[in-house]
């Protein structure tokens, strides 16, 4: 066996360990020699495919219930009702502008994602944020609405994913509030590693980042987030799927880029129970069960009225529609 060969087979066996406690079933077959410097120093390059099998068995993996809520603004429900799908935003994007760089602050010095890096990378994830589905949270959980339901003036939405399988470059996972300690282990491991072996890993960062994108700051751990995750790839600075779309947001100055999923209708969810059309798509299929007004909407029946009939023409169907029990303390 060669050095190269052996460096190789090293690396694998690497990476087994030190993702062990975080994925256990990480494939590292997508590893490949790039270059080498000299006989000593070797690079190689990839990074795993980005699928839900890669989240089995670990800490983050979500095995419950695909019923999820969603709180939004009155407006967003209804370009949701008339585009038929949900947006997912780039990290660059969300509302949270701490989104990874809460978790990359623990490996200042160490760590290969950079700040000049850091927006390219978040700009490859698109996340849509989601609950369990909990009726309390609805109906007895005031601090949800002030911080998610835009302090009662806004709605949240009950919908289930009625095809949860293996997608492909989406995933669903929970966010983890604590355990950056043992992240901060694995890089300083790496950089141990690379230093004694000269042997280099390209796109480290990149595969990173996604596990950075399911870290939350622990003040934010009361929402038990769950986030559905789609990886969007670039290839030499274009991004590989064309998919993502972009609008202006003048308030802020910046452009919000974002990804649609598309939901089901009335037509297609009969097509989807007798034929099962989309048991094994790569893509997640929504459809709306419930959605409930805030107790501080102004106009409720008007907003009422007009989310039957945008639901009725968009959707071919109208979900269930009721007000907050949090209404009667208003």
């Amino acid at each position: 066996m060669n050095d190269r060969d052996k460096n190789f087979d090293d690396l694998h066996s690497y990476l087994k360990d030190i993702f062990s406690g975080f994925l256990p079933n990480i494939n590292t077959s997508f590893l490949c020699s790039t270059s080498a410097v000299d006989a000593k120093f070797v690079a190689f390059s990839g990074i795993p495919e980005i699928n839900q099998k890669l989240l089995e068995n670990s800490i983050f993996e979500y095995n419950d219930d695909y019923r999820f809520i969603h709180f939004t603004s009155i407006e967003n429900l209804l370009n949701i009702l008339k585009s038929q799908s949900f947006r997912m935003y780039d990290l660059n994007s969300m509302e949270d502008p701490q989104e990874i760089i809460y978790a990359k602050k623990i490996f200042e010095n160490q760590s290969q994602i950079d700040k000049e890096s850091l927006s390219n990378l978040k700009s490859q994830y698109f996340a849509l944020s989601l609950c369990k589905y909990n009726k309390e949270l609805i109906d007895s959980k005031l601090f949800m609405w002030q911080l998610y339901g835009r302090c009662g003036k806004g709605i949240c939405i009950v919908f289930k994913i009625k095809n949860p399988t293996k997608y492909s470059n989406f995933v669903i996972g929970n966010i983890q509030y604590k355990g950056l300690e043992k992240l901060k282990n694995i890089v300083k491991k790496h950089k141990e590693y690379v230093d004694n072996k000269q042997t280099h890993l390209n796109q480290l960062s990149e595969f990173m980042s996604f596990i950075l994108s399911l870290y939350k700051a622990p003040i934010y751990s009361i929402e038990k987030e769950v986030r559905l995750l789609y990886f969007s790839k670039k290839e030499n600075g274009i991004f590989k799927n064309k998919s993502r779309k972009i609008f202006p947001d003048i308030k802020n100055n910046k452009n919000v880029f974002y990804k649609e999923v598309n939901m089901l209708k009335g037509s297609q969810e009969k097509q989807l129970s007798t034929f099962e059309k989309y048991k094994y798509s790569k893509v997640p299929k929504f459809k709306i069960e419930e959605i409930i007004l805030g107790y501080d909407v102004k106009n409720d029946l008007d907003t009422w009225d007009t989310i039957e009939k945008l639901s009725e023409v968009c959707l071919g169907y109208v979900p269930k529609i009721r007000i907050t029990k949090l209404k009667e303390f208003f």
